[in-house]
């Protein structure tokens, strides 16, 4: 039983919710459509910049629980992550409101 608590306590580390997979994976790919097709108008760099980000935010979930500390810097990038997430639902939000 040690050995499934110390699995689970590295998986929860590393995988915790800034680091969790399903939401890196919503947030990747909503920055790639958007660099791709420029739905709700976010000017190119801006959009580059949230693929950068979103990508880089991979590394610290991933390295943490196999234990590979030397990525542990890498959970600066979702600073950036999640102000290109609050700037993307600005947009979206006033796209709503010029169409309503």
């Amino acid at each position: 039983e040690p050995l499934v608590y110390d699995a689970f306590n590295r998986l929860l580390i590393g995988y915790g919710w800034l680091g969790n997979p399903m939401f890196l994976a919503g947030l990747t790919g909503l920055t790639v459509i958007e660099w791709r097709s420029s739905e709700f108008g976010v000017p190119k760099v801006i959009a580059v910049a949230g693929v950068i980000s979103a990508l880089l935010s991979w590394g610290r979930g991933i390295g943490s629980a196999p234990g590979m500390y030397f990525l542990e810097p890498l959970i600066y990038a979702n600073v950036p992550a999640f102000l290109w997430l609050g700037y993307y639902g600005l947009r979206i939000a006033s796209s709503a409101r010029v169409n309503t």
